[in-house]
């Protein structure tokens, strides 16, 4: 079964949203509901598949309701909120901001999935900046072979935006935001020891938004 037919098949998100007998019970407080849906949560290592469709189409993971309408008020908070669900930092960037130029949110999420932990978990470029790199490319890139123009705005919006990251951060790349190197065994094991992607990741995704909401303002 791939991703596409789980998510848009017989594996209705709003199953879970809506009628799932133990998660919308879960969801409410039941404690019972609470304890079969962890182990549920556990064995299927995040979810099943009515769960994790639920999770790609609102951000969320089974567990966690979906946010109200007005509740995140920003693409900022809805970037960030998508990354603390579960989505890597690139993914939770472009996948922000698809919808608004163009692109399917669920092919926002395969295209920018190999990109998280600076490429591949080699700790290179950060995630959540090359993830900015697409969305720019969605809000200005070239679709004609000879558009040397739009070409070259392209890599000016791009390099305004690293410009602005190193800013605030010093540094676009992995292993030195984080003072870890998560392309190394060790390294990896390190970060997840001190729980760097759920303590430090989340300002760098939010940072990235924060940049890419000035960037798409001016160009208005």
């Amino acid at each position: 079964m791939d991703d596409k037919s789980e998510g848009r098949g017989i594996f209705d998100p709003d199953f879970c949203e809506h009628r799932c007998p133990i998660c919308t019970r879960a969801r409410r407080g039941s404690r019972w509901a609470k304890i079969l849906q962890a182990i549920e949560m556990l064995v299927t290592f995040g979810g099943c598949p009515w769960g994790r469709a639920r999770r790609r189409k609102y951000g969320v993971k089974p567990n966690e309701p979906v946010p109200q309408q007005g509740h995140l008020t920003s693409r900022v908070e809805r970037a960030v909120s998508c990354f603390k669900s579960g989505f890597n930092c690139s993914q939770a960037t472009v996948s922000t901001y698809a919808e608004d130029l163009g692109l399917d949110r669920e092919v926002a999420l395969k295209v920018a999935a190999g990109f998280g932990g600076g490429m591949g978990r080699m700790a290179g470029t950060c995630g959540a900046v090359t993830g900015a790199f697409m969305v720019l490319g969605l809000k200005h890139g070239p679709v004609e072979a000879d558009d040397q123009q739009g070409k070259e705005t392209v890599y000016e919006r791009v390099r305004e935006f690293a410009k602005r990251f190193e800013a605030r951060n010093g540094t676009t790349v992995c292993r030195d935001l984080i003072k870890c190197d998560i392309g190394t065994p060790e390294g990896l094991a390190m970060a997840r020891q001190q729980r760097l992607f759920a303590t430090v990741c989340p300002k760098f995704v939010q940072d990235a938004a924060e940049i890419l909401e000035e960037m798409l303002g001016e160009s208005t």
